[in-house]
């Protein structure tokens, strides 16, 4: 009985470990998409609107 309870714990702590770091996962995902859309926001201001980017010659 002892064990059983025990085991039925650990179960438990997993469970709600695994819950914590599939939230996590989800809000390093989130936070990766909105950098990356910053970037490439970042990235066209600078190569299209300002030409400031050395590599094009067109502007």
């Amino acid at each position: 009985m002892i064990i059983s309870a025990k085991k039925e714990n650990t179960n438990a702590i997993n469970r709600n470990f695994n819950n914590i770091i599939n939230k996590q996962r989800f809000k390093l995902k989130q936070n990766i998409k909105i950098i990356l859309a910053q970037l490439l926001k970042t990235t066209e201001t600078i190569v299209f609107k300002k030409c400031s980017f050395p590599f094009f010659k067109t502007c």
